[in-house]
Formats: C-alpha cells, structure tokens, sequence
C-alpha cells in the first residue's frame, strides 16, 4: 500500500477498536466489515442495519421528527414525482455532475414530462446542493434541511446515486435505482471500492449526462420493468439477509446475550 492507502487502513483500524460488535446486513456485508475494520466475524452480527428499520416500519409507527420531515417533503413536492440525485463525498472536488446548460435544459424536459422534480442530497460535509437546487425543477433535499436520509428515501420514487451505500438502503424499498459514475478513476484513485460495481449494483450504470437522461426516461415512463427489477433482486440478495424491519429487535437481542450483559426484563 502506498502512503495514502496506509493512512486510510490505520484510520479504519482506529475506528474499529472504538466498538466490541458491529451490524452487517447480510453474509457478504459480514464478510467485508470483518476484513475492512480487523473485528472477529463473531464480533459482526448479521442483524440487518436498525436504520433501515425506519425504512419499512407503516408510516404512523415513525417517531414525529420523521413523520415530520415527510410531511414537509411532501408539501414541496407538491404532487410531483421525486428523483433524488444523492452523490456520495470526495477529498477534492464536489461529487455533483457538471451538467452543461444544454444538458440542464433537457434534464428538465424529461423532469417535466413525467410530473417529476430532482432533489439534489449531497453528503453531509459537502455544500454544493444549493446551485443545482436554484432550478425550478430541482429541490435542495440536503441533509440540513432534511437530516433523517430514511424519511426521504420514503418518498423517493427513482434513486441517482454513485459510489454511495444509501442505494443499498434503497434496494428494501424495490424502486428504480441508477448508477451515475462520471468520475471512476479519479474517484478510486484516492478510494479503494469494495465491490466491483459491475457486478452488484442495483440498477444501470452510466457516465454521462445522455444516458442518465435515457435511463430516466426508462424508470419514470416504467419501461424496461423485467431488467431494471432484475437489477434489484440480484443486488439484493447480495446485501440484505432480511427484508422486514426487525434490524433493531434483533440486534437488541445480540446485545443482551453478550457475556456479561444485564437486563430487566
């Protein structure tokens, strides 16, 4: 490894002994959190990510501040369909594709005639939502306005996203997801990838502006149904043991047959 990558691995390390268990959510997910952060795979509990669980649970069992959000998303959304475009974060640069103004012009074509508007998420240290957002077919859905990701995912209709894990969340809700990976080798030149993202992703993979628009087109207008589920289901079974929304109770259920642990039932 190679001075960089060795600062990344001991950081890793370093977070790692903060904790004596983690969450995965599948066998696979197991597997590489065990690899990554040095833990025992006794240590990695299969339990589903508790997080998720907000994802799945019916809507009037969300605690208020979720329910909340929701409510707010939906008042500016105003009836129109969400794409939420949710690019992960870069050392250098912003992770938002550079749409030209002719590529802007035709995003919103196709925005438009589909009833849909773009909410733009960028990660939480990065602010680069604003501009894009400034279009009247775009919504600043950054993690300041909307801090639960969950809640907004609830009201997602079709997912852009990258190198980011919020499209593994998404694959339990089973709705279009699509792969905008402009910049691979800049990305993974200071970033190493888990997975072969031709081989997992949940949904088409493009790298420019045009077949982002082409795929859009496909998943709002509902066309190529069979591929795009086909997508899912595959990455699916890769990352997710369990479908339900039972990830907390069952880490809970880890956490109380620790050695040592005390409860009251």
């Amino acid at each position: 490894l190679d001075e960089p990558d060795r600062r990344t691995a001991r950081e890793i390390r370093l977070r790692a002994r903060m904790f004596s268990s983690v969450t995965a959510s599948s066998d696979i997910d197991r597997l590489a959190m065990s690899a990554s952060m040095r833990l025992p795979l006794g240590d990695v509990w299969v339990t589903g990510l508790p997080r998720n669980d907000w994802l799945l649970v019916p809507e009037h069992d969300l605690p208020a501040g979720a329910a909340d959000a929701i409510s707010r998303l939906r008042t500016e959304l105003d009836g129109r369909r969400l794409v939420l475009y949710a690019p992960t974060f870069r050392d250098e640069g912003s992770g938002i594709y550079p749409f030209t103004a002719e590529e802007r012009v035709e995003l919103a074509k196709t925005l438009e005639s589909h009833g849909a508007v773009l909410g733009v998420r960028t990660h939480m240290n990065e602010s680069g939502a604003a501009e894009l957002a400034s279009e009247n077919w775009a919504l600043d859905i950054s993690p300041t306005r909307f801090p639960e990701t969950q809640a907004v995912l609830r009201c997602t209709d079709v997912l852009v996203s990258d190198y980011s894990s919020i499209w593994i969340d998404f694959l339990l809700l089973d709705q279009p997801i699509i792969g905008l990976i402009h910049d691979l080798a800049e990305y993974t030149a200071g970033r190493h990838l888990l997975y072969d993202l031709d081989h997992v992703y949940g949904g088409p993979l493009v790298t420019d502006a045009q077949g982002l628009l082409g795929e859009l087109d496909d998943a709002l207008a509902g066309r190529r149904l069979e591929d795009h589920a086909g997508y899912r289901s595959a990455a699916r079974r890769i990352f997710h043991r369990y479908t339900d929304a039972g990830a907390t109770e069952r880490t809970v259920r880890h956490i109380l047959r620790r050695p040592g642990s005390r409860h009251v039932d």
